[in-house]
């Protein structure tokens, strides 16, 4: 790191400075040649994108013409009043999302006005105006949604939707982080707003239930469930890469290993003790309905119930702290 600091510390901030620099002019855009006072008063600025890779200034008509199929991107306009460049999205420049035409196009039959959606994405959430195509046979609102690439957070009339990708990156981070879907929520705040995150819409419920409900999908698709079928017992439940399964990830001739090196073959279990289960008895919530139930790694609670009505009742085990006070 010191041959950065020598040599590339300075270059890097003055790299950074010239990308986030004043526009040159406020007389035209620098791709259309349009007059900046042929615009409304709040648009007679210049804006650039934060996600795209192109790195001119663009006016309000040329950055809506090319986030035409970019509706989640964030944008920066320079603010003449203050002297930098402040935070929008395509909504505020007066971008509609028109959704449910494959190619985008406006669906002539609403005539209805946008309805504002919140959208969960990668690097933040927002809010956005959204129309849905109401041509005679088109899909629910929520299929809509889908085939756009965003998960509605309800089933009827959705008012929050979670991008496909946000799921996926969530999902990842969770089994390669062990990240919680608080803290994600709270990451995605922070990134909208980094000053003041609190307020940002709070969506932790209802990105808590969508993402039970993508695993949920994900795992039928993946294991070929019909689409009007319950998944069988078990049925979801993924086999044990690492455990020797014979006529999968077994060589042939395992029967044959000398017995010195029958271990490699062997199958080890390992066995747990739960020595708090006297405190099993947590609150949960009552209302809480099993999407995979007894589909996965847990057996079903109907059956288990059946099962330990026709157990006996075992007998009340001697706690170590019990056994202490014995012997005194």
């Amino acid at each position: 790191m010191s041959y950065f600091q020598a040599y590339h510390e300075a270059k890097a901030q003055l790299y950074m400075d010239r990308r986030e620099a004043a526009p040159e002019s406020l007389a035209a855009c620098p791709r259309c040649t349009t007059p900046l006072d042929d615009f409304a008063p709040p648009m007679q600025t210049l804006f650039r994108c934060e996600d795209c890779h192109h790195v001119d200034h663009q006016c309000a008509t040329c950055i809506l013409t090319a986030h035409h199929d970019r509706p989640f991107d964030r944008l920066w306009r320079w603010s003449i009043e203050l002297g930098f460049w402040e935070k929008q999205t395509l909504a505020d420049v007066g971008y509609v999302w028109h959704v449910g035409h494959g190619n985008g196009g406006v669906c002539e039959i609403n005539a209805s006005p946008s309805r504002p959606i919140t959208i969960l994405h990668e690097h933040g959430i927002m809010e956005l105006p959204v129309k849905f195509c109401q041509c005679l046979g088109a899909d629910p609102e929520p299929a809509q949604l889908l085939k756009h690439g965003c998960w509605p957070a309800t089933w009827k009339t959705p008012s929050t939707a979670i991008t496909l990708n946000t799921m996926r990156t969530y999902h990842g981070l969770e089994l390669q982080g062990q990240l919680n879907v608080h803290d994600y929520i709270a990451h995605l705040r922070r990134m909208t707003d980094g000053v003041t995150p609190d307020r940002v819409k709070d969506r932790y419920r209802e990105f808590n239930n969508s993402m039970r409900e993508f695993r949920q999908v994900r795992a039928r698709r993946r294991h070929g469930v019909p689409l009007d079928a319950r998944p069988r017992k078990a049925e979801l439940a993924v086999l044990c890469p690492a455990c020797p399964q014979p006529h999968i990830n077994m060589r042939p001739g395992w029967k044959d290993r000398k017995p010195a090196y029958r271990y490699l073959d062997a199958l080890h279990y390992s066995i747990d003790g739960n020595f708090h289960l006297g405190s099993n008895a947590k609150p949960t919530d009552p209302d809480d309905f099993a999407l995979s139930e007894g589909a996965a790694y847990f057996v079903s609670v109907k059956d288990f119930q059946t099962y330990l009505k026709k157990s006996p009742e075992p007998e009340k085990e001697v706690s170590w702290i019990d056994a202490q006070q014995l012997l005194l």
